[in-house]
């Protein structure tokens, strides 16, 4: 089948472990060694734990061993509940993720980066995100009695990107966690998707780092553990599709039309054309160079920031909760 085809011929970059892990397991639902898979359900949200055990899942998946939550919330840009919702499951992974890697000590600053570029509103997740968030460390330094037991020490950094700063993200999280002795970093970042449906919708929190830029094709160096020194959490949630990817899942719909035109010789492509050559006789070759985001990108970001900011807020903070966030946050 050329569906089974065409994902073996075609690069497919993949940000979301929840995609590649579906996409791995196939039609069949075949188990994936070394990779452990579990999944509940709440009124709005689904969470999907990915657990890359040992050094074949992670071969397999193509990412580092590690825990990678997946929270998606189809309604969260169009109902205030499910927004609430993906918030406070989304406190909860970031808060499973803490106490796991980082130290209970709140004197000691968690350095807090938005990648991306903000004046590209689909790169702009991580930008908004530190608007809209608090930095504590500068009571920590004069008034600590007024924050203990209430706040962590945070601090935060919008990064931007090399071409407006001639410096990768990684050179200049590195240099700002070493001045502050940071205990932590946590970084987010806009991703790409496989599925369409999955735009502003989906939100990835996990322990192993990030490499900007991989759904995209354009690598960056990556920000994890091994690069940093100290414990990386990164969240991200998908603003972009690459065309690409897109055309190849038109290409997969469309599969039967497309065999008859494989094994016969119609169309543009020539006789016993290859999958990969029949998507370069739909759209020129510089396809790789485009992505697709959804028109109200704007408001994605918006939604998606205010989400991932509850969810921090809540997470790292004794004196933010539920019932309190929104004097913290404007969402």
């Amino acid at each position: 089948m050329l569906k089974d085809r065409f994902f073996s011929e075609l690069p497919v970059n993949c940000d979301l472990a929840s995609e590649a892990h579906a996409l791995l397991r196939g039609d069949k639902d075949i188990e994936i060694p070394g990779v452990k898979e579990e999944i509940s359900t709440k009124k709005f949200t689904k969470i999907t734990k990915i657990t890359i055990i040992n050094d074949e899942g992670a071969r397999i998946m193509g990412r580092p061993k590690g825990q990678y939550i997946t929270i998606d919330a189809p309604m969260v840009t169009e109902d205030f509940a499910a927004m609430e919702e993906a918030a406070f499951t989304t406190a909860n992974a970031i808060g499973e993720l803490v106490t796991k890697h980082i130290s209970s000590n709140r004197h000691t600053p968690i350095l807090i980066c938005g990648l991306g570029n903000e004046r590209v509103t689909a790169d702009a997740l991580g930008p908004e995100v530190i608007k809209k968030s608090l930095s504590t460390r500068q009571f920590f330094l004069s008034s600590p009695e007024d924050v203990l037991g209430k706040y962590r020490s945070i601090v935060l950094l919008r990064t931007d990107v090399l071409a407006n700063t001639g410096m990768e993200a990684a050179e200049i999280i590195a240099a700002a966690a070493n001045q502050i002795n940071a205990s932590a970093i946590i970084v987010i970042d806009a991703l790409a998707a496989l599925g369409a449906e999955r735009l502003g919708t989906s939100f990835q929190i996990s322990d192993c780092g990030i490499t900007p830029g991989a759904g995209l094709g354009n690598i960056r160096s990556a920000i994890n553990r091994e690069t940093m020194g100290i414990p990386v959490i990164a969240l991200g949630v998908p603003t972009v599709i690459r065309m690409s990817t897109l055309i190849d899942q038109i290409i997969a719909h469309h599969e039967p039309s497309l065999e008859h035109q494989h094994n016969n010789g119609k169309g543009d492509a020539p006789t016993g054309a290859s999958p990969k050559e029949i998507t370069n006789s739909i759209l020129m070759k510089q396809r790789e160079h485009f992505a697709v985001t959804p028109k109200d990108i704007d408001h994605v970001i918006e939604k998606a920031a205010s989400t991932l900011a509850v969810g921090l807020h809540i997470a790292l903070h004794q004196a933010i909760d539920q019932t309190n966030y929104h004097e913290y946050i404007n969402v």
